[in-house]
């Protein structure tokens, strides 16, 4: 979990209070919004999550989804 808030806060800039909250979220329903970007923008998060996961030997997913 302690990676997961990690993440949160320097790849999505989340206050380490927010982190817990959707590390909290993301264990109860799988899954949680983390931020709202352009997509050229979310692409490159999920990339950066993506690697920092990679490096760390954690199975951590992070999607981009459209909003609708």
């Amino acid at each position: 979990m302690e990676f997961v808030v990690q993440v949160l806060e320097n790849v999505f800039g989340k206050t380490y209070d927010e982190a817990l909250k959707l590390v909290i979220e993301i264990h109860h329903n799988g899954r949680a919004v983390c931020g709202i970007y352009t997509p050229e923008q979310a692409s490159r998060v999920v990339d950066r999550v993506a690697q920092l996961a990679r490096r760390n030997l954690y199975p951590l997913s992070c999607i981009a989804e459209p909003t609708s």
